[in-house]
């Protein structure tokens, strides 16, 4: 069975703690400065509305953004069990993850060329 990666219960949202994640990796190539943290930001915002499904993207925005539960998300959706909605949370940040991963990959070599 695959890892699932739950939702954190300190009430970030998605976007600052994707920036936590970009800043922890970044900061090995030096890029910590604010200019490249709003890239960063942009990067994760295009990235959700690009890669992730519209469930998805309203799981996260609603527990992350709007503070709701799994069980209002749940309910609200229609969906079977506040499981399921972890299940697309879960993804959904997999899926963001992946894409910071090749952002990181392009600074490292757009560094590398200059």
């Amino acid at each position: 069975m695959a890892h699932m990666i739950k939702p954190t219960t300190g009430r970030l949202t998605c976007t600052e703690e994707m920036l936590d994640y970009l800043s922890y990796i970044s900061a090995k190539s030096g890029a910590t400065n604010k200019d490249e943290r709003l890239k960063m930001a942009e990067f994760i915002r295009t990235a959700m509305q690009i890669e992730l499904t519209q469930r998805q993207r309203r799981c996260i925005t609603e527990y992350y953004i709007n503070g709701k539960s799994l069980k209002e998300i749940a309910n609200e959706l229609g969906l079977s069990s506040q499981s399921t909605v972890s299940y697309h949370i879960s993804r959904g940040i997999k899926k963001i993850k992946k894409r910071v991963e090749y952002y990181n990959i392009y600074l490292n070599r757009k560094t590398d060329n200059e």
